[in-house]
């Protein structure tokens, strides 16, 4: 595992939506497009210097040392996958959940309070939609508290 950043770090959250569909219509193909997804994600994640943290399934988790860095590989990955061609008439849709936050590092990575809010956060996203935390909202915006 890659050194993963310390401190307020800003967690990237992907699911495939609707992967379980897709993998029954795809069949054996399935294996070859999560490959191609995950090829498009990882390039797009580390272009600003996104460390991968884990893989689950159809889910990738990276780490950002920047806020900004993150939501714009988030928003650049969105795109990526936008114009990709996966043929075959796959429309593959991915969820993105960011959230920031001072997780805990162990040995297996991060654990805490924020690792189980980003999760969430991604998963209560729709495929090709990126939600944020309010810890993550860009600073220029005022506080929306109800």
């Amino acid at each position: 595992m890659a050194e993963l950043p310390r401190g307020t770090v800003t967690l990237v959250f992907t699911d495939i939506e609707s992967s379980t569909r897709l993998l029954e219509s795809l069949g054996d193909r399935y294996g070859e497009v999560l490959a191609e997804h995950r090829r498009v994600l990882r390039k797009a994640f580390t272009a600003l210097g996104g460390v991968e943290v884990d893989t689950q399934g159809d889910a990738l988790f990276y780490a950002f040392s920047r806020t900004q860095d993150a939501v714009t590989d988030a928003v650049a990955a969105q795109r990526a996958l936008g114009s990709y061609e996966f043929g075959d008439g796959v429309n593959l849709r991915v969820r993105m959940g960011i959230h920031t936050g001072e997780p805990a590092v162990s040995a297996e990575g991060y654990v805490g309070q924020d690792v189980h809010l980003g999760a969430r956060i991604c998963a209560a996203a729709w495929g090709g939609q990126i939600v944020v935390s309010f810890s993550t909202r860009p600073s220029s915006l005022p506080d929306c508290k109800t």
